[in-house]
């Protein structure tokens, strides 16, 4: 029979969505489980696009084989793996039937196949036949050239297989040559005896030195080294779906743009500038985009050209905006480029053309219908974010965030912002979180350069050119005159605001031809101020008078007679006419629109602002004036930040207009900003975006009604969790390889060498807390850590051997410079005294030495006349076991100084200070060792000072804190593994590899807490809001949402719970719908 018109029953429901729908699928969001049914169902589409060839069951499953093993499709990789699985996406399959037809001319009999299919059934069956004859007719001659590619793509395998392999293999060097040293443990034997895990060895030192270095290092040490077979095509597998960067920040061509784009979907009749063009190319490519750069650069050719593309594919694009100025006015200029018809705007109080091809919405408003599961979003191919860096807002950045996440995976995404410090960051998490990669576009260049002044005395005087170059000298000059109009002012008792100043600066600019202009305050009640020191200005001629009162006078016609006497709009006729205009939240949104109107005609020459009207707004304007650097932000008072400052400057200027924008800074009394803070204001750094992703009860009870999607998942992959995502396939890594080195350990002989480590690290922890208490105060560190201080000190980078043999040291200086001289954090410098070692284990400690010099840890080093070697290094409150009651008469100063002469490698010659002071420390070392009961540390004659007796402290809490290292200590001094009978060597071979167990499970520890749920904070605020919604009875017991969290879930302007509670209890029955 005839085929109907479709028609859409409930237009409101398509485009608004509804409560009882689902919503779409996001894009990006699958696990394990939910990537086998996209499989599934890719192979049904699979089958569902070759219908048509009715091939049998078995035929199907070779042709999905060998489509399977083309070159060029998604889970390829030749990086030495046998037999790579090659699979092609939905996407790819359906352009190779659509290459079928291009090719073969099925095309050119598609529109008799069409008026065929009109007729009977027998005609149809016909119409099956008929297309499935030509289709197989031209499938081998396709499936071999197909079957040819991939034979090329498979020898290029191979040649990258072979070149990769030496990377492969190649052990990093790092960590002194880790993975060279395999002789811990008793070496690997041919039948695997002595080596559980069959991984190589590796020595303590290693194992240790893992504690200071980030996952990326340590996760590369643990997969490689000493042997360690890692799972390549699992590896490779993981990096590709989650460690690959998403955002692509790279230059391409464009020389030859128009032979790229010869038909482009809307032209323009300027040269596009470089930024555009590598933007338009990504849209061209259906890819997603992030466009940062200044004001007024042009960011919205990216944006109009991508609607064009929607309206030549006949599909819908969606323009999101901020705040319903710039809504406004993208509706009125979109409608001049592409026709009434096509576009229509949307808001919480306005619906016009919601047919129509781009939608202009506020970002909340495509939230609702993502949440609603709107059939609109079925024909959406692309979003445009303007002012992403909006997303900073602390109220309504949230909602950023759940749109990207919520975005099905057919939609396309482009993002417009000023310029920030991470965008790279930013389109990473987008690109992360879509799994698609987003391709960053990004200028510094402006079109229209700024030159900023300072309005103080009637003049104005350049803080910054053009160039970008801050000039000291007329801001100097300005804090004079502001000096001198502050005396002025106070001698002819002259009002601070300055009105006569106002009217000056206005006539000012206009001798110059530097209207329009645009002043910012930040307060409604100063806008409506300024204004009217402006009342005997007059700035339009009769002509443009005629033209305001006409189109005020038809534009308030809409409103009542009531409505139109109303002073507010009295007053905006008034000030129009004269040229002026007020705009801000406190007005008529009919009396803001037309204020727009009007100054994007010129009509209005000056006009006083809040900053909302800076959000993206693109009106004519030549100079901007500030009233001030100086907001309330809600909270507090505070500076303008440089990226509010350069959103609002950014107005100056008009591109193809004016050579150069003009932005004013208007003094007023004292408040001229200091040099420094206007250098930081006009020159520094833009704020970064981060992350403002809250828990609403609205949203949970949006999330609680989804089926593929969880609060949790949802939560894990905002912005703020992006860096901790980005890392975890790493750490996952990194853990598994952990584990099985813990695994492979050799275990140590003492089965109480792990429990002596730890008690004597609780020791050692105490000992930290009460240096580190010494080092807080400066009086108590020159007393007790003064110079000439004997200390036991362990230095395991410097002295890997001092682990388990401290040794004494003298304090040379505390403070002072030792903190800048260190990078990691040393807090005073001593002299250290190495232990007699053999001359094997000297030779590693020299190349320690030799390290560490080169990293400002060792300020110098040398050897003793009878061989003792020695090391001047810096040494933080962990380093210190015991400060010792002795101190030592040495010249510590000239210790510190340069030598002036050296002999061989040991330092020469009398009366050296360095010597004297090494060679007193030798001494009390020999009469330390002499007598006494064993304590840890050693040197039983080198005694601890007392807090009381010798440190004169009378702090309780540090009196509590000795007390309890002193009942550690004398717990681990009880230990049996403390007097150790145990030959050197073999005590030292336990100790080490219980140390080595205890620093991988303290790594596998970390590692594991940082993948739990645990480290994220929101997670127990999710469990503590959902307990309230059940108490409440808006969620059932199993998180079903019940009838009055379904009535919650449709109220999105205020507190969803407030309002529903009042419905449920008849509150709101009396009132009418306007109340």
């Amino acid at each position: 029979g005839e085929l109907g018109d479709v028609t859409r029953s409930n237009s409101k429901k398509f485009i608004r969505g509804s409560t009882n729908n689902r919503s779409f699928r996001p894009g990006g969001f699958t696990d394990d489980e939910k990537k086998a049914d996209a499989k599934n169902s890719e192979n049904l589409s699979f089958r569902e696009d070759f219908a048509f060839l009715d091939l049998s069951e078995k035929e199907l499953a070779d042709e999905n084989k060998t489509l399977r093993r083309l070159p060029g499709f998604e889970g390829a990789n030749f990086l030495g793996i046998e037999n790579p699985s090659l699979t092609r996406s939905n996407k790819d399959r359906k352009g190779v039937y659509r290459s079928f037809v291009n090719r073969k001319g099925l095309i050119d009999g598609q529109l008799e196949i069409d008026q065929e299919e009109q007729g009977t059934a027998e005609s149809l069956r016909y119409i099956q036949q008929k297309r499935q004859n030509r289709a197989q007719n031209h499938l081998d001659e396709e499936m071999a050239e197909l079957e040819a590619d991939r034979k090329i793509a498979e020898a290029n395998a191979k040649k990258i297989s072979k070149n990769f392999a030496p990377m492969r293999r190649q052990a990093p060097t790092m960590l002194n040559e880790l993975t060279k040293l395999r002789n811990f443990g008793g070496g690997r034997s041919a039948s695997g005896n002595g080596n559980r895990g069959g991984v190589g060895e590796f020595t303590i030192d290693d194992v240790l030195a893992i504690e200071g270095l980030d996952d990326d290092k340590v996760g590369s040490i643990l997969q490689r080294a000493g042997g360690l077979k890692v799972d390549q095509k699992k590896e490779s597998k993981a990096k590709s779906a989650d460690e690959r960067t998403w955002a692509v920040m790279s230059r391409i061509p464009v020389e030859d743009f128009h032979s790229q784009v010869p038909d482009m979907a809307i032209k323009y009749p300027f040269e596009l500038d470089r930024f555009q063009k590598e933007a338009i190319l990504h849209v061209e490519n259906s890819e997603c985009v992030f466009v940062a750069a200044h004001t007024s650069a042009g960011k919205t050719v990216v944006a109009e050209y991508a609607i064009a593309l929607s309206c030549r594919h006949m599909t819908r694009a969606v323009y999101t905006s901020p705040i319903k100025t710039l809504s406004n006015q993208k509706f009125r200029e979109f409608r001049k480029t592409f026709g009434e018809a096509d576009v229509g705007l949307i808001t919480g109080d306005v619906s016009i053309n919601p047919d129509g091809t781009c939608l202009i919405l506020t970002t909340e408003i495509l939230r609702s219908m993502l949440y609603r599961g709107a059939d609109l979003i079925r024909d959406i191919e692309w979003v445009i974010f303007d002012e992403v860096h909006y997303i900073n807002d602390r109220e309504r950045g949230v909602v950023w965030e759940e749109v990207i996440m919520m975005l099905p995976d057919h939609v396309s995404i482009v993002m417009l912002s000023a310029t920030v410090p991470n965008t790279f960051e930013f389109a990473d998490w987008v690109g992360r979180t879509k799994k698609k990669p987003v391709y960053v576009v990004s200028t510094y260049k402006r079109p229209v350069p700024l030159q900023h002044y300072l309005w103080c005395h009637n003049k104005m005087f350049k803080i910054l050119d053009a160039d970008g170059n801050f000039r000291t000298e007329g801001f100097r000059q300005a804090r004079l005159e502001g000096k001198k109009l502050e005396r002025d002012s106070k001698k002819h008792g002259q009002s601070g605001a300055g009105r006569g100043r106002w009217f000056k600066l206005v006539q000012y600019l206009m001798k110059l031809s530097l209207l329009p202009l645009v002043v910012f305050s930040f307060s409604k009640k100063l806008c409506e101020e300024l204004s009217y020191t402006l009342s005997g200005l007059d700035l339009n001629d009769h002509k443009d008078k005629g033209l305001v009162y006409g189109f005020v006078d038809r534009s308030v016609k809409r409103l009542q007679e009531v409505d139109r006497r109303l002073p507010q709009v009295r007053r905006v006729r008034s000030l129009a006419a004269r040229g002026i205009g007020v705009h801000h939240a406190g007005m008529l949104p009919l009396l803001k629109e037309v204020v727009e109107m009007l100054f994007s005609r010129g009509l209005i020459k000056v006009l006083f602002a809040t900053e909302t009207f800076a959000m993206g707004v693109n009106m004519p304007t030549r100079t901007v004036v500030f009233n001030g650097t100086r907001k309330h932000d809600g909270t507090q008072f505070r500076d303008l930040l440089p990226s509010e400052y350069t959103q609002m400057a950014g107005r100056a200027g008009r591109r193809g207009l004016d050579s150069f924008g003009v932005v004013v800074v208007f003094c007023r009394n004292d408040e001229v900003p200091a040099e420094n803070g206007a250098r930081q204001l006009l020159t520094g750094k833009a704020t970064r975006l981060q992350s403002r992703f809250r828990l609403t009860f609205n949203m949970l009870l949006n999330l609680l009604r989804q089926e593929d999607l969880t609060v949790r998942d949802f939560v894990r992959r905002s912005f703020a969790e992006a860096p901790a995502r980005r890392a975890a396939p790493r750490q996952r890594l990194a853990l598994a390889s952990a584990s099985e080195y813990l695994e492979a350990l050799p275990l140590a002989a003492c089965q109480g060498a792990k429990e002596y480590l730890a008690a004597r690290e609780r020791v050692e922890s105490f000992m930290q807390k009460e240096v580190s208490a010494i080092l807080r105060s400066q009086a108590l560190a020159s007393r007790i850590l003064g110079p000439g201080r004997v200390i036991i000190c362990s230095l395991p980078l410097l002295l890997p051997e001092t682990r388990d043999i401290p040794v004494p040291a003298v304090v040379l200086r505390t403070g002072g410079g030792a903190r800048e001289a260190f990078r990691g954090g040393g807090s005073m410098y001593i002299l250290v005294l190495h232990p007699e070692i053999s001359p094997k284990d000297a030779k590693n400690t020299k190349k320690q030495t030799e390290s560490l010099l080169s990293e400002g840890g060792v300020l110098r080093q040398g050897v003793t006349k009878l061989g003792r070697s020695w090391s001047i290094a810096a040494a933080r409150a962990e380093h210190i076991i015991r400060i010792c009651k002795q101190r030592l008469r040495i010249e510590a100063e000239s210790v510190m100084k340069p030598p002036r002469s050296r002999s061989g490698g040991g330092w020469g010659g009398g009366g050296d200070p360095v010597g004297d002071a090494v060679a007193l420390l030798i001494n009390a070392e020999k009469k330390a060792k002499k007598g006494g009961s064993k304590v840890w540390g050693g040197y039983p004659g080198f005694v601890e000072m007392h807090p009381q007796k010798d440190m004169k402290i009378k702090d309780l809490s540090f009196i509590e804190l000795h007390r309890a290292r002193r009942h550690a200590q004398a717990s681990l001094n009880d230990m049996g593994c403390f007097g150790c009978n145990c030959e050197s060597s073999s005590r030292k071979t336990n100790l080490e590899k219980a140390r080595a167990a205890m620093a991988l499970e303290r790594r596998i520890s970390r590692l594991k807490s940082a993948l739990s749920d645990d480290r994220v904070a929101m997670l127990g605020e999710l469990d503590q809001r959902v307990a309230i919604l059940q108490a409440l009875d808006y969620v059932g017991p199993t998180r079903e949402v019940l009838l009055k969290g379904r009535v919650a879930c449709e109220i999105g302007t205020c507190d969803c719970l407030i309002v529903t509670e009042l419905i449920f209890e008849n509150v709101l029955d009396d009132l009418d719908g306007p109340e």
